[in-house]
This record gives C-alpha cells, sequence and structure tokens, in this order.
C-alpha cells in the first residue's frame, strides 16, 4: 500500500542566494527527517482516518491551516522503463489536496530529468503557469551555478 506522512518545514524566503537557499532547505528537511515528526504525523493521521467524519475534517482543518501549500518530491527510475512494450516518455504526479490548501506542487525525477507539476484551486491562485515558470526559471538558475563551479557539493 501506499504510505503518506507529512511534516511541516518552514521555508527560508528571506535568503536570497539560491545556492545558501537550498541548502538551508536541505539542512531543515535533513533534521525533520530525523525527528520523531514524520513518524507522529503518520500515525496521528492514520488515527485521524479512523475517526468520525466531522472528527476528522476538523483535524484536517487544523493541519491545513498550519501550511501555505503542499509539495512533494518523488525520485523516480533513473533509467527509462517500458510498460507493454512501450517507451514512458514522462511520468508525472499531481499532489492531494485537502482541508484549505489549495496549492500542490510535484516534482518527480525521471530518467535523468525532473518533471514539476502545480496544481491549484482557481479561486486562490488564477495563473498557475506562473509559478511553474518562476519555480523553472529558479531550477535553471541553480543549474547554472553549480556548472560554473559557484557550488561547493555536500554530500
Amino acid at each position: 500500500g501506499n504510505r503518506f506522512g507529512l511534516v511541516f518545514v518552514e521555508l527560508p524566503v528571506g535568503i536570497r542566494h539560491p545556492l545558501q537557499r537550498l541548502y538551508a532547505v536541505r539542512a531543515a528537511m535533513r533534521t525533520l527527517k530525523r525527528s520523531a515528526q514524520p513518524r507522529v504525523t503518520l500515525r496521528l493521521l492514520w488515527a485521524v482516518g479512523n475517526l468520525p467524519r466531522p472528527v476528522e475534517d476538523a483535524a484536517i482543518d487544523l493541519f491545513s491551516a498550519k501550511a501555505s501549500l503542499v509539495a512533494s518530491n518523488l525520485p523516480g527510475p533513473a533509467d527509462p522503463i517500458d510498460i507493454g512494450g512501450a517507451r514512458v516518455s514522462e511520468v508525472l504526479f499531481w499532489v492531494p489536496q485537502s482541508g484549505s490548501l489549495g496549492v500542490g506542487v510535484s516534482m518527480l525525477s525521471y530518467a535523468g530529468r525532473v518533471q514539476l507539476g502545480v496544481m491549484a484551486d482557481r479561486n486562490l491562485m488564477t495563473r498557475p503557469a506562473e509559478l511553474v515558470a518562476l519555480i523553472a526559471a529558479e531550477f535553471e538558475r541553480l543549474v547554472y551555478l553549480v556548472l560554473l563551479g559557484a557550488a561547493v557539493l555536500e554530500d
């Protein structure tokens, strides 16, 4: 089955340099992943899912009020795959939305590429393609900086 968990991470939007911002996010995610938060929220989500619907809805509203969007990054196959004899050219998934959260960002690596998807409630974001363009431009900046040797890559 599919196991779903979540963590809340504060994004370092005040850091101007893209690589410093990337390293700050990575450090925060490493710390969070090593903490009890993922295990606790996984169990809590399971428990909430077994409660009566009104209680479940209230809990979902409580969780969603603490976030601006849902983002998910999944590693896909490093090499191209075939399904039924046909080569898979692209892979994409959509982030599930719940509560008052109306923006989801998905990132999936596949065969040396990264696929980005944005799903948005039209009442919250009328032009989600602009967000895709901004994220893509930032990603290109990061690649450019790395290629120029501006990054000291850490493990």
